[in-house]
Formats: C-alpha cells, sequence, structure tokens
C-alpha cells in the first residue's frame, strides 16, 4: 500500500484528533507533543479527505507568526494555496469582521486602530487632562485595567458612577476609563479590546450579521485555548453556534497569561460549554529528554487546577540535569557564561542556548558576565521594529493622511521634528475643539483664519496644515503608499533631521528603518493591500510575534516571551523564593500555580540540557545583598534531582501560602543523623575531630566554636555581629590568620567532636 503523506507521520492520538468528525473536540496536548502538527494536518484532512470548502474554515491563533506557519503548512500539505480560508489571530479577523459590517456599528467603516504606544499616549493625555496623580495613579496602571475589564466583556457603560460612596481608586479608575472612552469615539478609534467587543456587541445587537458567520464557517479551530480571555470564549461560542463544529487545541499546564487576561477556566470548562466533547491527549513528547520531562512533570503535578497528563518520549536518556546554586547573583552569571562557554566549545551553538529568567531586571549581573567575556547575546522583548520612534512617526503622519482629526497622532507629530508649535499651543488648539465641539483638525484650521492664535504660532500651525493638505491631495489622486511616504519623510523634515546627524551609527540606522518601512508599504501595495490595510497590519505587530534572527548568539529572555520556542540548552536562572516564584504572585492558590505553569514552561523549552540555578545572595534596586531561600519549585523535583544543599534548606510553606509569613528569619536545626553519620559530615584525617557543613541559610555561628575553613584551615570563632546568614564573623585561624566572613557565605564547618 502506498504511503499515505497526509496521515502515516501522524502517532495515533494525532490520528485520532485529526480524523474526528463531527461534534467539539478538545485536544489537551502536552509541551513538545506537536499540537501545530495537529492543527495543520486537521485543516488539511477536512479539506481534502471530507470535502470541505476551505471558506468554511476558520482557524485562530495568538500571533501573526504562528497563523503565517500555519498558513505554509497547510499549503506545503495540500500543494496549494489555501484560499478561502480564515486564518488569522482573534484581533486580526475582528477587524475583518468590523471592516466588512462597518455600517452596522456606531464607528462606520474607517475607523483607526490603536496599537500599545497609541493607547499609551492617550491614556497619558487623559490623565493630564483629569489632573490625576500620575505619581499614585500610574497611566499605564489605569490602562491595564481598562484592557482588563473589556477582556472581561465590561465596556465603559457596564459600571456605575462610584461618585456617590466608591473609593477613590474607583472613582479615578471610573473618571478614566469615561473620558478615554469619550476620546477613542470622537477620534473615531478602537484599542485593541474594543476589536472583539465591538466584535461581540456586533454579533449580539445583529442576530443576522452572527448567523450569517456562524452558517459561513462550518469547522472554528482555535488553538493556544489555555489564553483566551472572556470576551474570545463567549466570541468562539457565536461562530461555532450553527455547526457545533469546534476544535480547541491547549494545555492548562502553559496558561501563564492570567496577568493579562487569560481566563483557565475556558479550557478547564470546556466540556460543561460544549457537551459531547471528544478529548484527546498528546502526551507524547518529540523535544525533550526523559530526564527535563521527568523534572517539569514532578513540579507541574503539584499544582491541582489542571487535566492530568503524562508526558512521555521515545528518545533515550540524555544529560542529566544540573541544579547550581551560586552565592551571589554574579557568580550564578559566571557559572552560566562559562558553562555555555564550555558547550560551545565542545560544538553547541550559542544560537541553540537560551537564559530565561522571571523578570527582565535579573539579566542585568547576566549581561555584565557576557559583554566581560565578549560572548554574543541577543536580549529579547526588546523594541521591535513597528514600535521604534521614527516608525511611530512615520505611521502617525500617514495616519493623518487618512484622519487628520486623529488626536494621537496628531499630538505625536505635530512638532515633530520642532516646527515652532509648542505644548502651549497644542493644548489650546485641544481645548478649543472641546468648546466649540469640533474636531481638532476642524479647530486647527478655524484657530488660524478667526486669529485666535499667536502670529508666530498661527504660521507655523498654518504651514503644518498645509503640508498635510498636501498630502491628503496626493493620496486622493491615487499615488501610491511608497511614494506618500517618501513625500511625508522628506517634507515633514523627518528625514533631514536624521540626515543631519548620519554620522552616528544610530542615526544610520533609523535611516534604514525609514527605507525599510518604503519597502514594506511597496510589497504590502503590490499584494493589493492599501493605507487603511497597511496601517492595520502594523497596528495588530503583537508584541510575541517577534523572533530572534540572531541565530549566533545567546539568547537572553523572560519566561513569557519564551513561550512556543525552544532550545538545545536552557538555564533558568533566579530560582529563589519571591524570585521565581516572584513576590507579587503570592495573594492566592491560583497565582502560585500559574507561577508553577511558568516554571513548567521554562523546563519544557530545553531539548537536550537543562540547568536551573540560583544565587543565595540577591541585590534588589540596588540595595545591599538579601538572602533568598531556594525556590519552593527545587524541592518539587524528583528525588536524585533536587540540588544537594537542599538538604540544609526549609522547605517553603504549602502552595498559596503567604509569603510575608516565610520572611521572618532563615535559621534553622542541624540536619540530624543519617546512617549514622551527619548530613555534610567530614572526618579530619590529622585530628580525627568531626566537621559538618553549616546550613547556609541558618549560618548560626557562637563566639568560642571551633571551626575549620577550606582554605585556611583550623581555627576558632571569636567574634558574631548580627544573627543568620548575614552576620559578620571574626575568626582566628592557627597560622596565625585573622579573617572575617559573611556568615551565608563563608564556607566554614563546625567541628563537633574531638
Amino acid at each position: 500500500m502506498a504511503p499515505d503523506s497526509l496521515l502515516d507521520s501522524l502517532n495515533p492520538p494525532q490520528l485520532e484528533a485529526v480524523t474526528h468528525g463531527e461534534g467539539p473536540l478538545l485536544v489537551l496536548a502536552g509541551a513538545g507533543s506537536g499540537k501545530t502538527r495537529v492543527l495543520a494536518h486537521r485543516i488539511a484532512f477536512l479539506v481534502e479527505r471530507t470535502g470541505v470548502s476551505p471558506h468554511s474554515i476558520l482557524a485562530l491563533t495568538f500571533t501573526n507568526k504562528a497563523a503565517n506557519q500555519m498558513k505554509e503548512r497547510v499549503s506545503a500539505l495540500l500543494g496549494g494555496s489555501l484560499h478561502g480560508a480564515w486564518l488569522g489571530t482573534f484581533h486580526s479577523i475582528a477587524l475583518r469582521i468590523l471592516r466588512a459590517n462597518g455600517e452596522m456599528t456606531r464607528w462606520g467603516s474607517d475607523f483607526a486602530v490603536y496599537d500599545g504606544d497609541d493607547q499609551r499616549r492617550l491614556a497619558k493625555g487623559v490623565c493630564e487632562s483629569l489632573s490625576i496623580d500620575t505619581k499614585k495613579y500610574k497611566p499605564a496602571s489605569l490602562l491595564a485595567a481598562v484592557s482588563r475589564a473589556k477582556d472581561d466583556g465590561r465596556d465603559f457603560a457596564s459600571f456605575d458612577d462610584p461618585s456617590g460612596g466608591g473609593s477613590p481608586h474607583a472613582k479615578v479608575f471610573y473618571s478614566f476609563y469615561k473620558l478615554y472612552t469619550q476620546r477613542l469615539v470622537n477620534a473615531r478609534a478602537m484599542d485593541f479590546g474594543d476589536l472583539l467587543l465591538e466584535t461581540l456587541r456586533l454579533f449580539e445587537e445583529s442576530p443576522e450579521i452572527a448567523q450569517k458567520y456562524s452558517s459561513r464557517f462550518r469547522h472554528l479551530l482555535i488553538d493556544e485555548y489555555q489564553d483566551t480571555n472572556r470576551v474570545q470564549h463567549l466570541l468562539a461560542k457565536v461562530l461555532s453556534g450553527h455547526w457545533g463544529n469546534i476544535m480547541a487545541v491547549g494545555d492548562d499546564d502553559q496558561s501563564i497569561y492570567g496577568w493579562r487576561g487569560a481566563d483557565l477556566r475556558n479550557i478547564l470548562d470546556f466540556e460543561r460549554d460544549y457537551p459531547q466533547t471528544k478529548i484527546i491527549k498528546l502526551e507524547q513528547n518529540y523535544r525533550s529528554t526523559p530526564e527535563i520531562l521527568r523534572a517539569a512533570s514532578s513540579v507541574i503535578a503539584q499544582n491541582r487546577g489542571r487535566h492530568e497528563k503524562t508526558l512521555w518520549t521515545a528518545r533515550r536518556e540524555g544529560a542529566p540535569l544540573v541544579c547550581h546554586t551560586a552565592n551571589t547573583e554574579e557568580e550564578e552569571a559566571a557559572f552560566i557564561v562559562e558553562t555555555a562557554l564550555a558547550l560551545a566549545r565542545k560544538g553547541a551553538g550559542l544560537g541553540e542556548m537560551a537564559v530565561l529568567y522571571r523578570t527582565h531586571a535579573l539579566s542585568r549581573p547576566i549581561e555584565d558576565a557576557l559583554m566581560a567575556r565578549g560572548v554574543r547575546y541577543a536580549v529579547y522583548g526588546g523594541l521591535r521594529f513597528y514600535e521604534r520612534k521614527e516608525i511611530k512617526d512615520a505611521l502617525s503622519y500617514l495616519r493623518l493622511v487618512l484622519a487628520p482629526y486623529d488626536p494621537v497622532a496628531l499630538r505625536r507629530v505635530i512638532n515633530e521634528p520642532p516646527r515652532g508649535i509648542g505644548d502651549k499651543t497644542v493644548e489650546q488648539i485641544f481645548d478649543f475643539s472641546a468648546q466649540r465641539d469640533l474636531d481638532l483638525w476642524s479647530s486647527a484650521r478655524r484657530m488660524v483664519e478667526e486669529g485666535a492664535l499667536p502670529p508666530r504660532a498661527a504660521r507655523a500651525v498654518a504651514a503644518f496644515i498645509s503640508l498635510v493638505e498636501g498630502w491628503r491631495g496626493f493620496f486622493a489622486a491615487g499615488e501610491g503608499l511608497g511614494l506618500i511616504l517618501k513625500r511625508i519623510f522628506e517634507e515633514s523634515g523627518l528625514l533631514g533631521a536624521i540626515e543631519r546627524a548620519k554620522e552616528d551609527e544610530r542615526e544610520a540606522e533609523r535611516l534604514q528603518n525609514l527605507e525599510e518601512l518604503v519597502n514594506a508599504a511597496e510589497a504590502h501595495e503590490s499584494e493589493g493591500g492599501n493605507i487603511v490595510t497597511f496601517l492595520d497590519r502594523a497596528a495588530l505587530v503583537s508584541d510575541m510575534d517577534a523572533s530572534g534572527e540572531e541565530r549566533s548568539a545567546l539568547s537572553l529572555m523572560t519566561i513569557h516571551s519564551a513561550k512556543g520556542l525552544e532550545f538545545s540548552t536552557v538555564f533558568v536562572a533566579g530560582l529563589e523564593e519571591e524570585v521565581f516564584p516572584h513576590s507579587l504572585s503570592s495573594g492566592s492558590k491560583e497565582e502560585v500555580e500559574e507561577e508553577r505553569r511558568l516554571c513548567y514552561v521554562a523546563m519544557t523549552r530545553a531539548r537536550e540540557r537543562l540547568y536551573l540555578t540560583r544565587a543565595r545572595v540577591r541585590r534588589v534596586f540596588g540595595a545591599e545583598g538579601l538572602f533568598r531561600p531556594p525556590s519552593r519549585f527545587l524541592f518539587e523535583l524528583p528525588e536524585g534531582m533536587r540540588p544537594a544543599d537542599l538538604a540544609f534548606a526549609a522547605r517553603p510553606a504549602s502552595v498559596g501560602a503567604d509569603f510575608a509569613s516565610q520572611k521572618s528569619g532563615f535559621a534553622r536545626p542541624l540536619p540530624e543523623k543519617r546512617e549514622g553519620g551527619k548530613v555534610g559530615e567530614v572526618i579530619e584525617p590529622q585530628s580525627g575531630g568531626r566537621y559538618i557543613s553549616v546550613d547556609p541559610e541558618a549560618s548560626d555561628y557562637k563566639k568560642g566554636m571551633r571551626i575549620r575553613h577550606p582554605k585556611y584551615g583550623a581555627g576558632m570563632v571569636t567574634a558574631v555581629d548580627g544573627r543568620g546568614p548575614a552576620a559578620r564573623v571574626s575568626v582566628d585561624f592557627s597560622s596565625g590568620e585573622k579573617k572575617k566572613f559573611v556568615a551565608g557565605l563563608s564556607g566554614l564547618e563546625i567541628l563537633v567532636d574531638d
């Protein structure tokens, strides 16, 4: 029998998922189990083997990169394009629906889409207008609260006015959300949350529109279902309502975006929401060694809110898991760098290695160590192309060509580069707009005509208006997008401002970025796009879409950024309580469980080698080093994989316990005897005296103790200043030397008998 290229490469559970018939399907795809393969083969199977039209397929992902990869895989399987199918992110599909049905909404079809930077600028302006104390109520925090409300399906109208007795925070949030919403409406703009919320509103208020899309898409497939929020969950129910054929693929053990609105209940309660659900578990891992899987599975098994899965692999045994405890963060960084270099000398590529950490702040000592050794590295999570200042400026100009009344775009570039229009003039235009109930562009024109501005400011504003109107004229005449951008660069002064500093390497890169933007615009236009779709695409580029092109460099990134990636060698740094798990994730069992899922994600990024590191002492905000107990996740490793020094440390409190209760002190009794001796016992050959290592987290020394140091030999403690691991210990050695040590880092051993 001839091999079946579509099905023969699948293992039994994958095959069962791909060939599933009608009805809801939940695929629980463990890390490295081939979920993308299953999704791609499922789409190809539906088209090639069951005769489903691509026009009837909707596949939703969370990044543009994932959507593009899906298209490429399916097209390769079918031997051609998947013409007619809708494959994209939730936001891009929602935008497509809103553009097509704008007449049914209050926004119309020509609304702008505000990306993250636009939203931050708008939020800052709202705070200024409301005189909000931004030290107490940060614009970013208020904006995040608005985003979370929208993720939960709550627009401004759903909140009650708290002025009659609400808390100060509730009052600030309410006034912020109200004005933020008003300014979006006045600008005829939507933020990312609006795209989903307004699509859901469209479906609820226009059932015929909902029925149109629900009946069109016979099969709905959703990737990373554990990351969906409430609105996405409700949209999925509407879109799958007619046929009932929803396929959700995800892994509750990898749900790590609760802080961003993801609702774990969506995947845990899938069977309740979709009766008759078929559940298939993908448990064969194709990525990691058995050692890595045993370690990761042992940690994640401590969570209670999960579907039970048992990952396994057909691979042979690999390199042992390495746990390393350093005295300081600098020593931890040195270990990571030296280990990476040693592996590189044996033939491992630096581009196949990654250092993962809980927060960006942990990268500093690692970067210092890498720079000191001249090692190439790339820090992920920096500015992406469409987030760079010169690109944001250029796109804001382009948005003014399309909608000159756009307040965020206008405020950004009206004096960029400087053209004599100061902040005071800009505020006068905004105030005039509010008083006359006119859009900003009309207000600016009217103020010039009525002499409402000082002569110098009026001339500058008039010149700016003339510039934008000129570009709008070329746009109306059908001039190409690339040519319009070139005109904007030259006539706005943007190009000249950069060229005047072109000797600077950074400025030269900015010039190259502008050139690349023109290339992107022309390529987009050649594919049938226009100014609206080009701006839409730029706005929808996700932080998670960026991946490293620098493959010869060691990668440094937060664990959140590493989701979906894999490396031959992974170092997970900072495995200490209050660092990882993070101190801010101690308020509830659910928060601690998400931290554990984050640890699981970090560990399962590794294919061949996994290193778990921690420092006994770590500085915070430049302050003196603080002693850190080992992370609870280290205690959850299987027997035989845990670091040896855990024998001297107390296990943190149970899941969900308050971290504050663990900060009172680290003093602990010496370990009990084991197999006739003491843990860490060393017998001195010359004297027969028995010494034991001291728990570095307790370090309870007393004056008069006889000790031994691995370098200076035997001695006696003559003074102890302080208590616990931060105490200063003075020692007189038999050699005549006198030394002082930090107790927790001293390496001293105590004589227990003669």
